[in-house]
């Protein structure tokens, strides 16, 4: 085994076992992604070469595991347990399983006729050639569905959280493509090494995969260790599925009603400038099931939650900066009081509704 394919094997061990058996609330998607790095150590061990007194058939079953077939289902799980995703949505899914455990039946077949006549392993070989043509296409499907659940889970978050930060799975997202990517060179270079045989390409392709691979692992390490539970123990499950959508295309004069008062209350109560405030704490202060409160701010402020919170949030910036003076404060400081967590956030917000970053607002004031 190459010093760097030992280096990643102990690393994605230590990770995994470490993450299955991570105490706190969110045991199970600590779980999947222990099980994914796990899954991850097994494309080290080259046991073809390294161990030959191995069982083929545990051969075999480490090839099956550390299979990308096999990766994409443990990433696909893990998204639902982080995501808090609600039984309904993950079970939609659960068909996805079945080309898994009909690709390891047939694995089983392969071992146990390997010393059958020539037919039969003709047949099995054709056959087998099938079947890395459906899991090749399987694990791109399973990839992509990921994405597209990853830009539902960050849409359907504006409509539940004042702050994304620590909530939104780009870094997820970047391992998806990550993936596919790897997917892609090592397709060009079974390509080329069944064309050409042992070639230069193939050999440059294979050590900047191998370094590549324990990027991809301390990256993984990485992230993980930074994302916190997106929800607290006491908030509801968001279901994935349903986006906030204006059902219709009039205000009628109680909504409009309803939503002034909901204003003047957040405004009373200066709500928003609680940094952490979400739909469902919103809800208990205002004494208002979350989701009518929910429908009246995305019907009435045509925005989402997240978006008509940072728009009281800039709204009190521009009161700190024009009406009290700022002598004693950055921008960043008044963006800080004025609710935001960070200056990234508060710049894109900013930016968004006035058209210019902070600065240059506060340029024009002096002209």
């Amino acid at each position: 085994m190459h010093t760097i394919e030992l280096f990643a094997f102990a690393i994605s061990v230590f990770l995994g076992f470490h993450f299955c058996f991570l105490p706190g609330n969110d045991r199970r998607s600590s779980l999947f992604l222990g099980l994914l790095l796990i899954q991850m150590s097994t494309g080290y061990i080259n046991v073809a070469e390294d161990h030959i007194s191995i069982p083929s058939f545990l051969v075999e079953l480490l090839s099956f595991v550390g299979s990308p077939y096999v990766f994409s289902i443990i990433i696909l799980n893990y998204f639902f347990a982080i995501s808090q995703s609600s039984k309904e949505v993950s079970r939609k899914y659960r068909w996805i399983i079945i080309p898994l455990v009909v690709s390891f039946l047939f694995q089983i077949c392969v071992y146990t006729f390997q010393g059958s006549n020539e037919t039969v392993l003709v047949f099995l070989d054709k056959l087998d050639f099938v079947f890395v043509i459906i899991e090749t296409s399987f694990v791109i499907g399973i990839n992509i569905l990921i994405l597209s659940l990853i830009k539902r889970h960050n849409k359907a978050l504006l409509s539940y959280f004042s702050s994304l930060e620590k909530k939104q799975l780009n870094w997820l997202k970047i391992i998806i493509i990550i993936n596919l990517a790897f997917f892609l060179i090592w397709f060009i270079d079974d390509g080329l090494s069944y064309l050409l045989g042992e070639n230069l390409v193939s050999m440059i392709i294979s050590e900047i995969s191998l370094y590549a691979t324990l990027i991809n692992v301390l990256w993984i390490g990485f992230s993980s260790l930074r994302q916190t539970p997106i929800f607290s123990k006491d908030e509801k499950n968001l279901d994935l599925e349903e986006s906030p959508k204006k059902i219709v295309t009039s205000i009628s004069s109680a909504d409009q009603t309803v939503f002034e008062s909901i204003q003047e209350k957040i405004n009373e109560g200066k709500y928003y400038l609680d940094s952490s405030l979400t739909l469902s704490e919103l809800s208990d202060l205002l004494e208002i099931r979350d989701k009518k409160l929910s429908r009246i701010i995305n019907l009435c402020s045509d925005d989402s939650f997240y978006g008509f919170i940072n728009k009281l949030r800039i709204e009190h910036f521009k009161f700190i900066l024009i009406e009290q003076g700022h002598t004693h404060l950055s921008i960043l400081g008044m963006a800080m009081e004025s609710g935001f967590k960070n200056k990234s956030t508060f710049y894109a917000a900013f930016r968004k509704v006035e058209g210019m970053t902070p600065r240059e607002y506060e340029l024009a004031l002096t002209k």
